[in-house]
């Protein structure tokens, strides 16, 4: 890695490995110019000697970056820079400080109230992705990142390295996956994505996260542990194992829909899913959906923040639930990867291909629509129905009797203080509209984050870099001077001072301030800055100075240098000078 690693150390700052798989390494880095941290995804094609594989390594990184692209969505990682460093694809990343849904489940079940704000965070995602033909494909609780603590927790959806693209939107261009290759994790693929010949659909994402919610109202996966071939069983075969009290629940009903075998028999699309947990919610005795503003105002679970043992990169090579590749057709063929095609393929002809020919011993009981009418929250505890080592057991592990035990409390008791959240969605966006020179989309972007926590030191102070950039010193010097009170931004908020001063031409004050920004920060890009600005109010001084002491020093002309033409005055005669009249006020003073 080292050609990637010399040529990012030039725009980014590398400090630590986070993570390494077997084609690339990811790393946390900050970012030279804007201080921001990202995690950066560097692929390594010389891991593989095969020209095929390295060609699609290198289209389908690519193709994730251009997929990110496209969606602004604050419940996606964003993309924050992407290119090629030499032969080796690199991508930047928004790094989140908060936790993977997986490791939040390993603690039990949660909260019904968080379930939802996970729901409807993540189908918002969703939905922006359906828009543009996007399929994620591989939805599961490892690429979902829970972050922000009490009323600002909130879901990013993480990793569209195998998102599809439907065929509808394509517009010329074309899936990465081959024919013969199945892409997801099949302990949360949709029985269909097992057919390689199924076009991506938005049912697909809308059946993994129907699995994802049950793990999260249960603390139980639904699908148990095994071979490729025996899980595609159980999506095929087996009905969704609800416990009895949230069988007869509207969580229940809601489960059930997104989790249908078949295709048509689940929502539509996210967006179809997002509105039905509207109704639900309004069902569940709340008054709307689940919105961030909503949440500032305490619909979440109070002040219980999300546990955070630090940060963890977006997109992570290496997953404790594998995205694997069924590839039915390419070459080389491992006795082994050979005998798993063929299990499939038999359980598939066994099975019949057509949905028609699929039975699905839950069908019938699926509703249309998801709630008759609220049931309450309390019909969401689930009991202990069976034993930890009965039929319904998954995984070994006995199951929490209630959502609202002390498993799922503790599992939400404490956060780092900078962990990301709203907020911090806001403030990088508004950095990311700058270093577009779109300053009008920046001062929206600091707008909101204004309006969730107006004290904001960080938002007051890029706010006000924003209007001086859009010719408003006055208004900045209010935001500065709002900044200046706290000592992570009183630096940055006294340089932008300093330019206000500049602004007004009031070089002396803007000469002081400066000097004031460097002795409290004296590395930096506003340190840079300031010492730019001071260079150049120190040049205007001396250019000043310079221009009044030629004219000082400039010589009288005398008679005797007098060009000759020309006549020197003479000299009035005092006696011809009649004197003032008696009562007239002559100023003779000089």
């Amino acid at each position: 890695m080292e050609t990637a690693t010399s040529t990012l150390e030039e725009r980014y700052e590398i400090l630590e490995e986070i993570g390494k798989g077997g084609f690339g390494v990811v790393h946390k880095a900050r970012q030279r110019t804007t201080k921001q941290l990202v995690a950066i995804k560097v692929l390594n094609l010389a891991a593989s000697a095969d020209p095929a594989m390295r060609a699609e390594q290198r289209n389908r990184f690519t193709r994730e970056m251009e997929l990110i692209a496209q969606l602004t969505s604050p419940y996606i990682v964003r993309l924050v820079d992407a290119g090629f460093s030499g032969n080796d694809p690199f991508m930047a990343l928004e790094y989140i400080r908060g936790r993977e849904l997986a490791e939040v489940l390993q603690e039990g079940p949660l909260d019904p109230d968080l379930v939802a704000i996970v729901a409807d965070h993540v189908l918002r995602a969703l939905a922006e992705a359906h828009e543009h033909g996007i399929i994620h494909r591989d939805l599961k609780p490892q690429n979902i990142m829970l972050t922000g603590s009490g009323r600002r927790i909130s879901a990013k959806v993480l990793d569209f390295g195998i998102a599809g693209i439907q065929d509808s939107f394509k517009d010329g261009q074309q899936n990465i996956t081959k024919q013969g290759q199945i892409r997801g994790t099949p302990r949360y693929m949709a029985p269909e994505q097992f057919l390689f010949f199924m076009e991506p659909q938005p049912q697909m994402d809308v059946y993994s996260l129907g699995l994802v919610l049950f793990e999260c109202l249960t603390g139980q996966a639904a699908i148990r542990q095994g071979s490729d071939a025996e899980m595609f069983r159980q999506h095929k075969d087996e009905a969704l194992p609800l416990s009895p009290a949230l069988r007869g629940s509207t969580w229940g009903a809601f489960l059930e829909r997104a989790c249908a075998k078949r295709p048509e028999d689940r929502f539509a699309s996210a967006d179809e899913m997002l509105e039905t947990l509207f109704r639900m919610n309004q069902g569940l005795g709340r008054t709307g959906p689940v919105l961030p503003d909503l949440l500032m105002a305490g619909l979440t679970t109070g002040d219980a923040p999300i546990v955070s043992k630090g940060p963890v990169a977006p997109g992570l090579l290496v997953h404790s639930q594998p995205t694997v590749s069924l590839d039915l057709e390419s070459e080389p063929r491992t006795p082994m990867r050979v005998l798993a095609a063929v299990v499939v393929l038999v359980l598939l002809v066994g099975a019949g291909i057509g949905w028609a020919m699929w039975g699905d011993p839950g069908n019938d009981a699926i509703k249309q629509a998801p709630s008759k009418g609220g049931t309450g929250v309390e019909a969401l505890e689930t009991e202990p129905s069976e034993s930890a080592a009965g039929p319904t057991a998954r995984d070994d592990k006995a199951a929490d009797p209630t959502p609202h035990g002390e498993a799922a409390h503790e599992a939400l008791a404490v956060v780092e203080p900078d962990a990301l959240d709203t907020l911090a969605t806001w403030l990088e966006r508004g950095q990311d509209a700058l270093d577009r020179d779109d300053f009008q989309a920046a001062l929206d972007a600091y707008n909101e984050a204004l309006k969730l926590a107006p004290e904001d030191a960080a938002a007051h102070d890029r706010m006000g870099f924003v209007l001086l950039d859009l010719k408003r010193p006055e208004a900045a010097a209010k935001h500065f001077e709002m900044a200046k009170t706290t000592d992570a931004t009183a630096a940055s908020s006294t340089f932008g001072l300093a330019r206000v001063a500049a602004a007004a031409k009031d070089w002396t004050a803007a000469e002081a301030l400066c000097r004031e920004s460097l002795s409290l920060a004296s590395q930096g890009s506003n340190a840079e800055a300031a010492r730019a600005l001071l260079a150049d109010l120190t040049a205007r001084a001396l250019h000043e100075k310079t221009a009044q002491a030629d004219s000082e020093e400039k010589p009288k002309t005398s008679r005797a240098n007098k060009p000759k033409g020309v006549t020197p005055k003479t000299p009035k005669d005092p006696k011809k000078n009649p004197k003032p009249k008696v009562g007239v006020k002559v100023d003779t003073s000089i």
